[in-house]
Formats: structure tokens, sequence, C-alpha cells
């Protein structure tokens, strides 16, 4: 992972003895962890942030103000260090949320699509070409130049959500842009979002040809022709059809995708998370709808989560089928948003140890080698062994992320793949090589575990992750 070092952590908190089953004897020796230099912190995007006044539409269309410190505060309560507008619209708009974002503590991304007298995104739109893209950029640069001049005066303001989706079709406009805003504003983020692998032909490329592959087209390829500094995509994996709870079974693959690019790379990249039930998608109710989508990203060394939405839509179509976000549509704080603080307070604790850490590839675990698991049988480039792990076991499936830090330390993620909505626990016995004892950080905790015979077994609960160092 990309890091930002600025200092030397100097606290360290450490549970005293805590009797635990699954693993003997947790306890606190302050020795064993390992301290690391302050990293840039994980990245929680509140995407879709309070709107104001008279921004939905249908029945939802005269919309009070909901842009207040008192809305943006309780974005910072779940744990967000950023945010993205969406409803906003106007110059003026997205300066009041830089200042309120500011206030909390919070980043201000900006859309850039709705300006009369030109606009990122809709150059990005317009241009079916290279030449076509420059063409418009020169006639319309000063403005836009202009506007983020302001947007730079505001020490909250992150950068810019580009466009979101995009087929390949956009790409050369897309590259012309990038390269426009990172000459001119360096310190801020040009961010493009793409889209999953389950997305079609004619969405990934404009063409229903099928010579294309999503992973070498789309996803290399936007690398390789754009050159962002960051790399991001939406998969949402927990649907229902009737009845019947579904996970998506390329979404591993699609994380595969986009971590092995990422590290080819040498850069970060986010993912998007289902907050919001519509269309087929679950609605988030519980902790474990929300760390499981988490925690499976940061086995594969996400160093970012953005939501799908943190307010829930003003609108409600008849397709849409809309039930609703982290909070309601007045803002009222849905289960969801206790779900969410709940796994951002838990990454928040060792996300300092995480982020000194490079991810060097996943392990795929199954409670059961004659049971299929349809995420693990499209896994493209899994991990079979790893020199620190003799041997692997679960009762439930699971996957673990290989880390290693600047000192050689490896480092795993454990995460339980199996379906939230089963709430299904996965016991994970590891036998390590060369190492006497563990360092865990698990729900909020630091704590150390004996090894029996270099094994210990860890009980992860539904949608739980649990990060290991062994020493």
């Amino acid at each position: 992972m990309k890091k930002i070092v600025r200092g030397l952590c100097l606290l360290l908190t450490v549970s005293l003895v805590l009797p635990v089953a699954a693993c003997g004897k947790f306890q606190a020796d302050s020795k064993d962890v390992p301290i690391y230099p302050d990293a840039e912190p994980f990245r929680f995007v509140a995407y879709m942030s309070p709107p104001p006044a008279n921004s939905g539409s249908g029945e939802f269309a005269t919309n009070p103000d909901y842009m207040t410190l008192e809305h943006y505060r309780n974005m910072a309560d779940c744990g967000f260090n950023y945010t993205t507008g969406m409803y906003e619209n106007t110059k003026e708009l997205y300066l009041k949320g830089m200042d309120l974002a500011e206030q909390v503590g919070m980043k201000y991304y900006v859309r850039d699509y709705s300006f009369a007298d030109g606009c990122i995104e809709g150059i990005i739109a317009a241009a079916n070409s290279e030449q076509e893209a420059q063409t418009m950029l020169e006639a319309q640069k000063e403005s836009i130049k202009a506007r983020f001049d302001e947007y730079s005066q505001h020490e909250s303001f992150a950068g810019v959500l580009a466009v979101d989706e995009p087929s390949t079709k956009r790409y050369d406009a897309i590259a012309v842009m990038n390269k426009w805003y990172r000459e001119n504003f360096p310190d801020t983020e040009f961010q493009v979002n793409l889209l999953p692998t389950y997305a079609s032909a004619s969405q990934l490329f404009g063409t229903n040809a099928s010579d294309k592959k999503y992973g070498e087209d789309y996803v290399k390829y936007f690398n390789e022709h754009v050159d962002p500094s960051v790399l991001s995509y939406d998969h949402y994996a927990l649907s229902k059809e009737g009845t019947v709870n579904r996970l998506s079974a390329t979404y591993l693959q699609n994380l595969e995708y986009f971590a092995n690019e990422a590290a080819r790379t040498d850069k970060d990249f986010y993912v998007f998370l289902l907050t919001l039930g519509h269309w087929n998608y679950r609605t988030m109710e519980y902790y474990r709808d929300i760390a499981w989508q988490v925690y499976t990203a940061m086995a594969y060394g996400a160093v970012g989560a953005q939501t799908f939405t943190y307010w829930t839509n003003l609108s409600n179509g008849a397709s849409e089928k809309i039930t609703g976000a982290l909070v309601d549509r007045d803002g009222t704080k849905l289960p969801a948003w206790y779900a969410m603080q709940e796994v951002t307070k838990e990454v928040n604790a060792f996300e300092n140890v995480y982020m000194n850490f490079d991810w060097q590839g996943t392990l795929p675990v199954v409670a059961d080698k004659y049971e299929s698991n349809p995420m693990v049988d499209m896994m493209l480039t899994p991990l079979t062994e790893h020199d620190r792990i003799a041997s692997v076991s679960t009762t439930g499936d699971a996957i673990i992320g290989a880390f290693k830090d600047k000192e050689g330390r490896d480092g795993f993620l454990l995460s339980n793949i199996t379906d939230p909505a089963d709430n299904t626990k996965a016991a994970v016995t590891v036998k390590f090589n060369d190492a006497k004892k563990v360092v865990v950080y698990k729900k909020g905790r630091t704590l150390v575990c004996p090894l029996s015979k270099g094994k210990a077994t860890f009980e992860l609960g539904s949608g739980e992750g649990w990060f290991v160092i062994p020493v």
C-alpha cells in the first residue's frame, strides 16, 4: 500500500489477560506488539452527503435543507473521514459542504457535472476522442480552473469524483482531464469509479463485442491509458431473489482484478460498499452486513471504502425499490448507521498497523472441499500456500489476506466469507511456521495469544475480520 508516513505512533493499547477458549489465554505483553510509524488513515467515504433544500425529485422535490452542522456531525460520529457531495450541484453549495466538513474534521469530494460554463464530467460525457476532449478543455478550462481554485482554498477539499462507471469509450476524454487536473491540482484527487465484473459488454465497452475481457480490456487498459493516482470500483455482492439470498459469484474475482492491478503499479484502490437497499440488493441492517464487505475488501489490500449511499436517495421510482441507507431521507439514523459505526471503530483501532503492510495475495480456505463455493471457484490467482502457514482448516469458508511490512514481518487478514444473512461463525485453525505467539487485532482490541505447537484457532463471527501477526 502507498502510505504517507507522518511520525512515530507512541500510543499502544493492549488488553489484559482475557480467557478465550478458541485461542488459549490472550495476554498483554507490549514487547511482542510491533510499533509502526503513523500512516494515512483508512478512508471511509460517505458518498451522498446531507442534501440541500429542494434537491430531491417527485414526492421528495421540496425537501428541507439538510446541510446542517448536526447532520455533518452525525457523519463524523459514524466514523467517516471523507464525504462526497451528490445533490449540491452548485459551487456555492459545494463550498458550504466544505465548510461544514472542515468543522467536523472531514474531507470533501465534489462532483463537477452541472455547470453551464464548462465542467469536467460534461467534457468526459461529450468528447468521443482525445482531440475532441482537448478542444473542449481549451474552451472551458478557465472557468473550470477558477472554480477549483476556490475549492482549493479550503483545507477540507479532497478532490473530485470525476465520473462514475464509465465505458472505455470515455477513456480518451478521462485521460485528458486526469492529466490536466493533476498538473493543476496535484495535492488533491481525481477519482474515477469503475464498473464491476457483472456489468454488460455494452456498459463496459460501448459495444456488445464478445472479444473484450474485463480484466485486460477494462481495468488494466484504464490504469495504463488514463494513469490515475488511485483505482476505485463498485461491486454489490449481496442480493435477494424473492426470499432467496444470493452472493455474487465473481465478487472475490473482482477484488483480485483490482488488488493485482493496484499492486502491479504501486497504487491504492478503494471499493464501494452496498449500504442502500434498492433494486434486488439487500437492505443493510446488521453489523455483519457491513463488516463482511469491509473485511473481505481489506483481505485484498483495499485502503478505502465508500458508501452507496450514506443518505437515502431523495427519489423512489417504481423500478428503484429503495428501502433505506445509513440514514433515512430526513436524516434519522437507521440500523445500518450503527452497524457502520461499529465497523469503523474496529478498523480505526488497527488501521495504522494495517496501513503499514503491503498486500501479497489471498488464500481461500473452505470448510468442505467437496462442497463448491462459487466465489472461491471463480478466483483467478488465489494463493495455494504460504511460507508461514504450515496448515489451515476452517468450520466456515474464509479467506486469508497475506501481507508483509517493510521489516519483513508477515501479517494476515482473516475474513469470514460465509453469507452474512446466515449468521454463521468460522473457526479458522492455523498452524504457523516459526512462531510462538500471534498478535491479534480483533473487535477493537490488541491481544497476544501464545501458540500451542504453532497452532491457534480464531473464532470469526459472521462478517468479522481479524488481523494477525505471528511473532
